[in-house]
């Protein structure tokens, strides 16, 4: 079912690839640990160095 096009993996689509056993659970891991690096990333705020009194 591939059309030529790659889609952003979402946590639905890996999970449907899992369960229809497209993908391993080793793959499945490694892309749902790649979702939540990614998420953690949109959602980083820089930390000023602060001086403890």
């Amino acid at each position: 079912m591939n059309d030529g096009t790659t889609k952003p993996d979402t946590y639905m689509s890996i999970s449907e690839k899992f369960m229809q056993g497209n993908i391993s659970e080793d793959e499945f891991v490694e892309r749902y640990n790649r979702l939540v690096e990614q998420e953690a990333e949109k959602h980083w705020e820089p930390v000023e160095p602060h001086e403890h009194i």
